[in-house]
């Protein structure tokens, strides 16, 4: 069931409902103790979701033909259940990206990470983390120019007359709790119940990948109009077992 913040956040935002195959996915891997056989069975039904699996169990191979994992069953063996859920929900969440920027009047499309130049200077990286039954965090990461530009085009205000960095924050803060929001009420829907802190805006240099002991991360990349814009993920679905 969803959480009353979540609930908000759908209806105030119209966010897509999780699709069903994917919601019974998820579902099955949350109990954790779920036969990997189904769980194999309902992968193999989703094309998008099967070849994450697999480009996930044979890390740092780039064509499917090289492949050294070639079946559903011996991916789980390799990397257990733990990233299922994240790579399950890839798609909603990318979704949720490119509604979330079009709102904000700076429409996105998804772009391979590689080929987008990394932030190596000083950025923006707004976080949002959520804790409960799941736990994990979401990190939206902008040029100083892109969060300029995206909160100019919000605000309906030419760049030059944004002064104050916190109307650039009070907007980034807001894209990123909208995308953590979207996570957490898919989340939720699958029974991983979990609660969204308030958005962390801050200036950073420092771009690696999340890391987590439990669960997986991914990053995702964005582009368009001149803008890059990468999303970093980390869930952990089974917190409360390690309390």
């Amino acid at each position: 069931m969803k959480s009353a913040d979540s609930q908000a956040l759908a209806e105030r935002y119209g966010l897509e409902i999780l699709p069903e195959k994917i919601s019974q996915l998820t579902r099955t891997v949350a109990e954790q103790d779920a036969d990997l056989e189904e769980i194999g069975k309902l992968i193999s039904k989703d094309k998008t979701v099967k070849a994450r699996l697999l480009r996930f169990a044979n890390p740092g191979v780039e064509l499917e033909r090289d492949y050294d994992i070639t079946t559903v069953e011996e991916a789980l063996m390799r990397t257990g259940l733990a990233p299922v859920i994240l790579l399950a929900m890839l798609e909603p969440l990318s979704k949720a990206v490119l509604n979330a920027f079009e709102m904000f009047l700076t429409p996105l499309v998804p772009a391979p990470v590689e080929r987008l130049s990394p932030l190596l200077d000083e950025h923006v990286m707004a976080a949002v983390q959520f804790s409960g039954k799941g736990s994990g965090v979401v990190q939206l990461r902008l040029t100083m120019q892109a969060a300029r530009v995206i909160a100019s085009a919000a605000l309906g205000l030419p760049g030059d007359a944004l002064g104050d960095p916190g109307e650039i924050d009070d907007v980034i803060g807001e894209l990123a709790n909208i995308i953590g929001g979207k996570l957490e009420s898919n989340l939720c829907d699958t029974g991983i119940t979990c609660k969204l802190s308030a958005p962390q805006v801050s200036r950073v240099n420092s771009f690696q990948k999340l890391k987590r002991g439990v669960g997986i991360s991914e990053r995702l990349g964005f582009a368009g109009n001149g803008i890059a814009a990468f999303v970093d993920v980390s869930v952990n679905p089974w917190s409360q077992w390690e309390a």
